[in-house]
């Protein structure tokens, strides 16, 4: 199985999306985690963006393109600050090299 995700990963327009699902779901899973563990509720979340509890639950289906000030925003409604941490990876090859 690792050699199959070896010979997917090879693929530039493959590993883009994988990146991206991968940082998605990071960021998903530790509001969830984040909610339960302070007993935050949805709906008082939702009071906090100034948004609906629909568009809680959309942002916690991961199916949402959060810019990086909704993901401040979040951070600021949890009490919390998000920080970046880039990680040197393969650069996928430019489009006019292919």
């Amino acid at each position: 199985m690792t050699h199959d995700l070896d010979q997917l990963m090879a693929d530039p327009e493959f590993r883009r999306e994988y990146e991206k699902e991968v940082l998605i779901g990071e960021f998903v899973a530790w509001i969830h985690d984040h909610l339960t563990n302070n007993k935050i509720q949805r709906q008082d979340l939702a009071r906090k963006l100034g948004v609906s509890p629909s568009r809680v639950s959309q942002i916690l289906a991961g199916t949402e393109n959060l810019t990086l000030g909704s993901v401040a925003d979040i951070g600021w409604a949890l009490g919390v600050t998000f920080t970046l941490s880039v990680v040197p990876g393969k650069l996928a090859p430019s489009p006019r090299t292919r």
